[in-house]
């Protein structure tokens, strides 16, 4: 489910370490727009690949949409629910999208993507760096290899 609307303030945080670790919970607030704004109370986990909580809040006081799913559980016989948000994005304007647009093809224009043909053989050249077809220089990884291979660098 997703959520539109103003993330207003950190309600409390809670850490702690178990048999797997440390772990950190956050509770954030988060508004929507209108004459009768509706308020809902979110919980975000960090999880071992991101830092979550470290998002939200560098992104308090903006507007965002968030994604999160309720669940309910049972506790000496009575049922409460849960909102757990998993992500959080910055809820941009459409001048503000048309920006991030018009930078990211500035930099594609300037960091060309491509194969050029010198004395010494074939270039990739990817973002700025270069790659020989015989072996790599510069500081390009081989992501073709990888992306031939079947393998990405995701962390699940």
């Amino acid at each position: 489910m997703v959520y539109q609307g103003l993330l207003v303030k950190k309600i409390s945080q809670r850490e702690g370490d178990n048999a797997r670790g440390h772990w950190a919970i956050a509770s954030y607030l988060l508004e929507e727009e209108g004459t009768y704004p509706k308020r809902m109370a979110v919980d975000v986990s960090n999880s071992e690949f991101e830092d979550r909580i470290g998002k939200f809040d560098s992104l308090i006081g903006k507007k965002v949409k968030v994604r999160f799913d309720i669940d309910a559980h049972e506790y000496q016989g009575k049922w409460f629910n849960s909102i757990r948000a998993f992500g959080i994005n910055e809820d941009l304007t459409e001048e503000q999208k048309e920006e991030n647009r018009r930078d990211r093809s500035a930099r594609r224009q300037a960091h060309p993507t491509g194969t050029i043909e010198t004395a010494e053989g074939q270039v990739n050249v990817m973002n700025g760096e270069s790659a020989t077809a015989g072996g790599h220089q510069g500081t390009s990884a081989p992501e073709e290899t990888q992306a031939a291979e079947g393998e990405d660098d995701l962390p699940f």
